[in-house]
């Protein structure tokens, strides 16, 4: 062996061979570095005439230097080669540049929208032109104010300034729909009892103003409305309000069985059209349903006044309502010979003559032989005999005769009592006579020995809020509202916000945005049907309707700014704005947002366009391109792809909007600063939270996003197609379909979350903009539904060991940053199970952890039992159907401050 290295180092090594597995986050591509490009040369030049290797000299220095430059140049190559894979590019031209050949933009962010509610002045009605029958005009209202008009028309643009919180800048919003408001949509009640009219038939509950110390379980009560047709009811419980000094009845909720003495009377003449009196209103209107537009279309044919036509209506509910009553009839009797021997007999025919005591009247009876059917058809008509007599039997008092398969209802006009001696020795009874006798047959009907009569006892007013329909609940909620009175003018369409008390939540107040789907009018009331149930129960008496709504979103308007002057000789001239960053508004495209901007040439506006590619030289349109600052560019076409400007001064003109981002994500009631205010505009704010406002899309972001355009290409074919065309729309950060089956048809549901897990409720812009671009993009023989992810989250119980050599509280936040970055939102998958394995692997890998001992794995909100071992596994569920109703699949995360239970040895 030999110490001379002269032969070290002659062995070629550069260019090396590049080999890449698939999944790396950067590509080795360099075919050498320094030191094997200058041993290579050494190799290569190894003749007799190089006698030496030593740098200094010339030759070898050369090679020194030429290594130096093989270095750099595979340097920048192997940099090249990793910015040209989406993965490992690192630069944000190079993903730009990408986009580009896929026709992709980065995202510029998307604009907050929520809906401002507006409070008018109520103005002072002036007098109207009398009409027969209606009390003259005006009719103040409380805090009226002069000069205001009664509508006012809050236009597209108005301005509302937010008052910020600490740190934060104020923000700026704009109505983006016109708006034809008026003071009485400002705060709209529920009607303040269940319906009680002609529709409604039944009740299950009632509250009396009193103690009602005479009725039991199965007495009967009448409930008074309509004078001629009570609704009768049973009572099923008796509950008795000490301290309210009130009585609450629990009914059974059927209605009635048999004919009542309304309902035998032939209906009412309605007066003809031309005579517009209080009765024709109520005829018109009372136990009638209304589609309020056809309702409103005959109001104006007719040329009547529609507040004095409302304001009539209100006059007549309140005199229907404020006198509302409840007879209780506990005091029960028989039909006089209900116990009498009428066997032997098989056909009608005479037995005996009555005779009356102190009174000379004679009568008449007949019978048969065994059903009992008793028929007094001399006694005079509508009169009837009591078995004993009655008390309670008194003129203008209610009466009831009830029989197993038939009941009347009607008032006493006369009561006397006498003696009879038919069926044996003379007996005392009251003779009752009937008001408005029901027809002679209607009597034949009920059975002398089954027939029950209840007498009238007491009459009780009612609490009102009380009543509670057999059809509805004590709390509000679902996809019907109906309204205290007639709201001429509401429409489908319009937006509107429900607030009130939280019925599991008491004091806890709510607030609910929703369009409404259709408007009746019944019973003079409107009732609004939503265009999606309510998620919330609410108490009914706290319940507010706020009709003055106008969608709203992110970003201030800002006057027509100059870009530049237009030059024909030039191709692709471009214009950058000089304010924004510009606002991008949620849109029902593949994209997901459209930009707030017109721009125009000459004064005429051009097409903007997402890439001058394919545009032929006459299509007047433009691009924008966003750089990493936020500028915004407009660029147009070079006469090839897209026209040339035409040469002018100052001739290209811009119209924009201003403000995107996460900074439009206020809280309720932080928009209350009317920059614009129209005469009449009291105040105004946002009853429900400003949502939807993202960040321009980052690089890490569009890596993800960027594959989705070019998979869908716009359109919706397959499964897979529905998930990916949801993921490109922008704002969405997860989305996965799967098919449900819906009790008819297999549905293609889509579950979809918002950055940093952000839940996208039904009815919102970025929601229901979604939906519209699945429907248009999918086939529409195939049924698609859109639903919002779960959040759901989990707790660990663990200890671990750390090695002495580690600082024991380190390792110990290390582990918990280590769980919750592998169990965040980011890294999950909706319906992903989280196993008891991975959570000790990820646990395991932090450097420090000797030993992992896991207590517990379970759902947040639960309680673990720490004697049993911990679950293998906690299951997410997927999307499912429960008939119409669809719910999106659950997202396991760890709980944010979920780790305190997690310990060290320290």
């Amino acid at each position: 062996m030999s110490d001379c290295t002269c032969c070290t180092g002659i062995a070629v090594v550069a260019p090396g061979t590049i080999e890449n597995p698939q999944g790396l986050s950067t590509i080795p591509y360099r075919v050498g570095i320094h030191g094997q490009f200058f041993a290579s040369m050494l190799a290569e030049n190894n003749t007799s005439g190089l006698r030496t290797r030593e740098t200094d000299d010339f030759t070898v220095a050369v090679m020194d230097a030429a290594a130096v430059l093989c270095d750099v140049l595979s340097f920048y190559q192997e940099s090249f080669a990793n910015e040209h894979y989406l993965r490992t590019s690192k630069e944000r031209q190079s993903l730009v540049g990408m986009g580009q050949l896929l026709g992709y933009q980065l995202a510029a962010g998307r604009a907050a929208s929520t809906y401002l509610a507006f409070t008018l002045e109520s103005p002072v009605v002036p007098p109207a032109p009398a009409i027969a029958g209606l009390p003259p005009g005006p009719y103040p209202t409380p805090g009226a104010v002069e000069g205001v008009p009664a509508s006012v028309s809050i236009p597209i643009g108005t301005k509302v300034q937010s008052v910020p919180g600490p740190g934060e800048s104020p923000q700026t919003f704009e109505t983006v729909e016109a708006l034809t408001a008026q003071p009485e949509w400002n705060s709209i009640p529920l009607r303040p009892t269940a319906p009680f009219s002609a529709a409604a038939t039944a009740f299950s509950a009632v509250t009396l103003q009193g103690f009602v110390g005479n009725i039991k379980p199965g007495d009967f009560v009448l409930l008074h409305q309509d004078p001629s047709a009570p609704i009768v009811q049973q009572v099923l419980k008796v509950d008795t309000q000490t301290v309210a000094g009130q009585t609450t009845l629990t009914l059974d909720g059927a209605t009635n069985p048999g004919a009542t003495l309304g309902s035998l009377q032939p209906p009412p003449v309605s007066n003809p059209p031309d005579d517009f009196t209080e009765s024709y209103i109520l005829s018109a209107v009372r136990g009638r349903k209304w589609n309020q537009p056809e309702f409103e279309a005959i109001i104006s044919n007719r040329r009547w006044d529609t507040a004095r036509l409302q304001q009539a209506i209100r006059n007549a509910q309140a005199k229907d309502t404020s006198g509302v009553t409840v007879s209780v009839m506990s005091s029960a009797a028989a039909l006089f010979g209900h116990n009498a021997d009428l066997s032997g007999s098989s056909s009608l025919e005479t037995l005996a003559e009555l005779s009356i005591s102190k009174k000379l009247v004679k009568s008449v009876v007949t019978h048969t032989s065994s059903d009992g059917h008793l028929s007094q058809q001399n006694a005079g008509a509508g009169q009837l005999y009591l078995d004993v007599p009655n008390p309670a039997a008194v003129p203008g008092r209610w009466i009831m005769l009830d029989a197993p398969s038939l009941r009347v209802v009607t008032q006493i006009s006369g009561a006397i009592d006498l003696s009879v001696d038919v069926f044996g020795p003379a007996a005392r009874t009251t003779r009752v006579t009937l008001k408005n006798p029901p027809a002679q047959n209607v009597l034949d009907s009920f059975s002398l020995r089954s027939t029950r009569v209840f007498l009238e006892a007491a009459t009780f007013a009612v609490a009102a809020p009380s009543m509670t329909a057999t059809s509805g609940n004590a709390d509000a909620g679902g996809d019907t509202l109906r309204l205290d009175g007639p709201y001429l003018g509401l429409v489908a369409g319009r937006d509107i916000v429900v607030m009130g008390e939280l019925t599991p939540l008491p004091g806890q107040t709510a607030f609910e945005q929703r369009t409404i789907a259709g408007v009746t009018l019944e019973d003079g009331y409107t009732v609004l049907k939503l265009s999606n149930p309510l998620t919330n129960r609410f108490a009914w008496s706290s319940v507010r309707v706020l009709a003055n709504v106008a969608a709203s979103t992110h970003g201030e308007s800002l006057p027509a700014e100059t870009l530049g002057a237009g030059d024909a000789t030039k191709v692709f001239q471009r214009f950058a704005l000089k304010q924004g960053p510009l606002t991008w508004v949620s849109a029902s495209v593949p994209a997901g947002i459209l930009p707030a901007i017109t721009v125009r040439v000459n004064g005429v506006a051009w097409t903007r366009v997402d890439n001058l590619f394919a545009c032929r030289p006459q299509d007047r349109v433009y691009m924008l391109q966003t750089t990493s600052e936020g500028t915004t560019w407009v660029c147009f076409g070079d006469g090839v792809n897209g026209a040339r400007l035409p040469s002018g001064a100052e001739n290209i003109t811009a119209d924009y909007r201003r403000g995107i981002g996460e900074g439009g994500n206020l809280k309720a009631g932080q928009l209350s600063l009317a920059l614009s205010r129209p005469l009449g505009l009291s105040s105004v704010v946002n009853p429900v939270a400003a949502t939807g406002g993202g960040a321009p899309e980052t690089l890490e972001e569009s890596r993800i996003s960027m594959p989705y355009p070019i998979k869908t290409l716009g359109r919706i074919v397959t499964l897979p197609d529905y998930e990916d065309f949801a993921r490109a729309s922008a704002g969405i950060a997860k989305a996965q379909a799967a098919w449900v089956w819906d009790g008819h048809r297999r549905v293609a549901m889509v579950t979809i979350a918002g950055p940093n897990g952000a839940v996208i409720p039904p009815g919102t812009p970025a929601y229901s903009d979604l939906l519209s671009a699945i429907q248009s993009a999918g086939d529409e023989r195939v049924a698609s539904a859109l639903t919002a992810y779960r959040p759901v989250f989990f707790d660990v119980d663990a200890s671990i060991i750390v090695d002495p050599a580690y600082v024991s509280d380190s390792v110990l936040t290390a582990v918990k940053a280590a769980l919750q970055s592998a169990f965040s939102f980011t890294v999950r998958a909706f319906g992903q199970p989280v196993y008891l394995s991975e959570v000790i692997a990820v646990m395991q890998s932090v450097a420090g952890v000797i030993a992992v001992d896991v207590n517990a794995l379970y759902r947040s909100g639960t309680t673990p039992d720490l004697t049993l071992a911990p679950a293998d596994f906690l299951a997410a569920a997927g999307a499912s159907a429960l008939g119409s109703t669809m719910t999106g699949a659950e997202l396991l995360t760890l709980r944010v401050g979920a780790l305190n239970s997690v310990r060290g040895n320290a």
